[in-house]
């Protein structure tokens, strides 16, 4: 079977004839073997019996690159809706984040009622702690005609996974597996001054790395630019260096200024392309992008999440017109955007998690190394870990590298948003709903009914707990309707007790439209250890900030009287004086006098902020002049880099 020209690989073909026959269909697949093609056919498909088809991606950075790909070929039949873009709401093919579809199912099921296929990108996503209970969701509740077409990387439990879906959707579910890479990857050690060695060699060099009692001296003298000139030697160029720390990665990035992998010409022509990218996005005066064009003109760049978001895309677009033969990045590089290389390294296979160093999964891992080999420019792919010989764990290094892949796990767990939408049409018959979900259907077939039943009872538990904290605290009334507190709450995602309860205790009142922006700013704040800003002194955010902290606590500690798992977090201050700087007109070069949080973390704060806001004031609509100051504190934040749609728009006309 061909397809836009090309012969189609077997497990391609034989997912496109099983959507053909009306099912719903699970394919894994290695990164880069060409899952996507997949879902154009179904995109092409609905193009041409004009019926919309939604395809959904677990990240905004990705719902965007998707966006841009897609529109470059289908023009103005595709729309994309996040929490920081809405562009053709109405188009056939309408891209969104997963979580913007489960509200879809709560908010306005109606408008699901013509979409025949839901395409799930990267739906091993199921296992992250933070969004996984977002598919879950919209596997069950989404309505039962739906049918979803569902990509993912390779994950050894994808028949159990299909299994628990056939069960809820009353369907079978199909699995198409395909276990081999178009190009092959090999796996490769690196001891800096030894080259590549062998499992069994490394073992012995690390014997005596610790006989000789060489460890301190190679922590502080670890030779990790050797691996990048072996790897220039071998011709494997480009690459990508993964290192977990944003520091570092731009570190490095500057050490390697003189390895001048570009020759004049080429180094002349990416100079070019890159100022003029720059220049489409409006940052040819922004000094951050003035540093990074130094090292763009030797063939090096460095991409991390600290980053402004336009320096970031602008990075992934130098990247792959080929004059980028060395990126250094942080894992976000691999979590689903599609910029694959002759070659990956790592600089450890370890990340510190704020108290001491762990190993990586293995999933995570091949996530990674799955970027290394180009289809069609690569005959093979390759992955090198740079080795502290004197700190590694051979056997825990094996596991990584070799080891077999974790099986994806239940992350289910209903919001107090989800559970007053959920209890106001259910009832009682909400808690039918933990017999559904993956984990309990994993419980029933590894254990006996009496294991099972124990553990929905503590699920129900946990869930009986939760809208009791809400009866109690007036998000529910009496009837089990959501009262005017509930009525709110239930349409915040993420912040639903915390921004409710400070609004319905008065607090947002007296508020102007800068100080509004400063309290959403920092309710949706996630700190980093190292941030730190100026405190705002003044007397009104100090009063803010003392009668908050009264407040929060009381939150946290009624949740932990009815026994709650996971009690509301603390609200953190020290995004206060860049949220007001910038509101009252300051740019980010004039902020980063009292803070040093990245500005690239101050502009996604800002971007959640204005999402926030915005749920309030259509949650709110009919106060119309509170809404009018929540609009003004949108507008104080949605400037320059925080325009996320300009920034999309921009980077379309930039095709």
């Amino acid at each position: 079977m061909k397809f836009k020209g090309f012969e189609l690989d077997s497990f391609q073909e034989v997912a496109i004839q099983k959507i053909e026959e009306g099912k719903t269909v699970i394919v894994s697949a290695p990164t880069g073997t060409g899952k996507t093609v997949i879902a154009e056919y179904i995109i092409e498909k609905a193009i041409r019996e004009n019926t919309q088809v939604i395809f959904t991606s677990p990240i905004k950075a990705l719902s965007n690159q998707k966006f841009r790909d897609f529109n470059e070929q289908y023009g103005d039949k595709v729309g994309i809706k996040t929490g920081d873009v809405s562009i053709n709401q109405d188009a056939i093919v309408l891209i969104m984040t997963t979580e913007i579809f489960r509200n879809m199912i709560y908010d306005s099921p109606e408008r699901l009622s013509e979409i025949e296929h839901v395409i799930f990108d990267e739906v091993h996503f199921i296992d992250d702690p933070y969004r996984g209970t977002v598919w879950e969701e919209s596997i069950i509740f989404a309505p039962l005609h739906i049918k979803f077409i569902c990509l993912s990387a390779t994950i050894p439990n994808l028949h159990n996974i299909a299994e628990w879906m056939s069960s809820v959707r009353e369907t079978k579910v199909e699995t198409i597996i395909e276990e081999n890479r178009v190009v092959p990857l090999y796996n490769n050690l690196y001891v800096p001054d030894e080259g590549v060695v062998s499992l069994k060699h490394l073992k012995r060099l690390v014997y005596q790395s610790r006989k000789d009692g060489s460890r301190k001296k190679e922590r502080f003298r670890f030779n990790w630019i050797d691996v990048i000139n072996w790897v220039k030697k071998e011709n494997n160029l480009p690459a990508i260096y993964f290192v977990f720390s944003r520091k570092i990665v731009e570190t490095y990035a500057f050490k390697c200024q003189k390895l001048r992998l570009l020759n004049k010409e080429e180094s002349r022509n990416a100079r070019k392309l890159y100022w003029e990218i720059c220049q489409r996005y409006e940052m040819e005066d922004n000094s951050y992008a003035e540093k990074l064009g130094e090292l763009i003109g030797q063939g090096i760049a460095f991409h991390h999440a600290g980053m402004l978001p336009t320096m970031k895309e602008i990075i992934e677009r130098m990247f792959s017109s080929g004059f980028i033969k060395l990126v250094f990045a942080t894992e976000t590089f691999a979590l689903g955007i599609n910029m694959p290389a002759r070659s990956v390294i790592f600089d450890d296979v370890r990340k510190y998690d704020g108290i001491a160093f762990n190993y990586m999964k293995t999933r995570d891992y091949n996530q990674m190394a799955g970027r290394a080999g180009r289809r069609g420019l690569d005959d093979k792919g390759f992955v090198y870990v740079n080795i502290r010989k004197s700190e590694v764990d051979p056997t825990e290094l094996d596991r990584v590298v070799n080891g077999q892949q974790e099986k994806v796990v239940s992350q289910f767990n209903l919001s107090f948003s989800t559970i007053i939408n959920l209890y106001s049409k259910l009832g009682e018959d909400i808690f039918k709903i933990h017999e559904k979900n993956f984990a309990n259907f994993n419980q029933g077939k590894r254990h006996d009914g009496k294991t099972q039943k124990k553990f929905i009872a503590y699920q129900n538990k946990q869930l009986a707990n939760k809208i009791r904290f809400l009866k109690k605290n007036g998000f529910i009334d009496k009837s089990g309707q959501p009262s005017a507190k509930g009525k709110l709450a239930r349409m915040i995602n993420g912040y639903e007790i915390q921004s409710t309860e400070i609004f319905f205790h008065g607090m947002m009142k007296d508020l102007n439209a800068v100080m509004l922006a400063v309290l959403f700013s920092s309710i949706v704040y996630s700190p980093r250890k190292q941030d730190n800003s100026d405190s705002l002194g003044h007397e009104e955010a100090s009063r803010m900030r003392k009668e908050i902290k009264f407040l929060m606590n009381d939150l946290r500690n009624d949740m932990i009287s009815e026994n709650i798992d996971d009690s509301v977090d603390a609200i953190h201050w020290k995004m206060q004086a860049p949220a007001y700087y910038w509101a009252i007109g300051k740019d980010l070069e004039e902020i980063e006098l009292v803070t040093n949080i990245l500005a690239g973390d101050i502009i996604r704060n800002f971007r959640m902020t204005v999402q926030l806001l915005k749920q309030f004031r259509i949650a709110l609509a009919g106060d119309d002049a509170f809404c009018e100051l929540l609009r003004d504190a949108e507008v104080l934040l949605k400037r320059d880099d925080v325009d996320a749609e300009k920034q999309l728009r921009s980077g379309i006309s930039a095709v």
